[in-house]
């Protein structure tokens, strides 16, 4: 088993925990090198419960598996992810 701080396992039982919802994404940059999508990589039992979507659903798919990109919200939303 790798080494690990104890810092680490304390941000990550701390986020696992929590009361509230955490999504961790990556970003997908378009050949423009604009966002156009992201994946979900993870997300704690408290998004599963405000989304209705369960962590085995949603990892390793796109926002584009569940909406259209056409949606204003979306996109919006994409945006604001790729500039944070």
């Amino acid at each position: 088993m790798q080494n690990r701080r104890k810092e680490d396992i304390f941000y990550e039982s701390l986020i696992r925990k929590s009361p509230f919802g955490f999504a961790l994404h990556k970003i997908i940059l378009g050949e423009d090198g604009e966002p156009i999508d992201y994946e979900f990589i993870d997300v704690n039992q408290a998004y599963e419960k405000i989304t209705g979507l369960k962590k085995s659903e949603l990892t390793g798919k796109n926002i584009s598996d569940f909406y259209s990109l056409e949606n204003t919200e979306i996109k919006n939303r994409i945006k604001f992810f790729g500039e944070v």
